[in-house]
């Protein structure tokens, strides 16, 4: 059995999503996702009131926020998601979107719309305290940047699980940030974190895990569900 970090809302989805892939999973949601209507008004005038060349779509939490304000697909500016669950909900709704090779604040830097981007007006939906790498970048290129912070985490007295587990039983431990993976280990006995294996979603979620004193850390460049099946399928299983 491997346990599965998630924000509460993908919970469930995802632990369906694993079992349904003949995967022994139990989903483990050590934080809650809030959405902050304030600044979602924000995102909206500024859609409205300027010429934005770029919007960066940087989570399906951000998705949902982006849809909720009914952005007319003929005139809208152009679209990257880092990931392809974030650019498969943006296209749901009729939009084009583009991917990064590598779904990280990296890959977006090296995507033909940003890498040589200068003067322009540029998005970046997000959550709360999350990365500024893309950002800063775009800002030292020459570039306009704003950022909308639409959501944001916030932690739970104790995780939430999908069912009843023992740790003998757990083969490994798939996180999705850095955040659920600290607190993973503020949450639970440390020696059975350290003597799993896990599995993180990009380089920099596996240092987190390190720096916790974990040695065996596998990295699947895709956080969403069908990347990680197809990872501890081919590696786990």
């Amino acid at each position: 059995m491997y346990l599965l970090t998630r924000p509460a809302p993908k919970l469930q989805t995802s632990t369906a999503a694993f079992r349904a892939a003949g995967l022994a999973v139990t989903g483990v949601a050590p934080l809650d996702i809030r959405f902050d209507s304030e600044v979602i008004e924000q995102l909206r005038q500024t859609l409205a009131a300027s010429n934005v060349d770029t919007l960066i779509v940087t989570s399906t939490f951000a998705a949902e926020a982006l849809l909720t304000l009914s952005l007319r697909v003929e005139t809208s500016p152009t679209l990257i998601a880092v990931g392809s669950s974030t650019a498969a909900l943006l296209r749901t709704a009729g939009h084009m979107v583009t991917v990064p090779a590598s779904q990280d604040s990296e890959g977006v830097l090296e995507t033909a719309q940003l890498k040589q981007a200068k003067g322009q007006t540029l998005v970046i939906i997000k959550g709360r305290e999350g990365r500024t790498l893309i950002a800063d970048s775009l800002r030292a290129g020459g570039n306009t940047v704003v950022e909308m912070p639409v959501y944001f985490r916030k932690m739970l007295p104790s995780p939430v699980t999908t069912n009843d587990w023992q740790w003998p039983d757990v083969k490994g431990i798939i996180t999705t940030s850095a955040e659920m993976a600290q607190s993973m280990f503020d949450s639970y006995p440390a020696a059975p974190l350290l003597n799993i294996p896990w599995l993180a979603v990009s380089n920099r979620v596996a240092d987190t895990v390190k720096a916790n004193g974990v040695a065996r850390v596998g990295v699947c460049q895709g956080a969403s569900d069908t990347a990680l099946i197809h990872w501890v399928k081919e590696n786990w299983e």
